[in-house]
């Protein structure tokens, strides 16, 4: 379940980045912004997965 979170927030982010940077009248920066903390937090749940011990 936290594999599908972790790749469901990455995509996200990644969408989100994308369309924020393409968005006219600079309400896109705030999508954009959001789109970056979506990927930073799957990147950091990433290697909080890495991390833990194997079951």
């Amino acid at each position: 379940m936290i594999k599908a979170y972790i790749a469901l927030l990455l995509i996200l982010g990644v969408a989100m980045a994308a369309f924020g940077i393409l968005a006219p009248l600079g309400g896109g920066l705030i999508i954009a912004a959001i789109g970056t903390a979506a990927i930073a937090a799957g990147l950091t749940l990433v290697g909080v997965e890495l991390r833990s011990p194997a079951r």
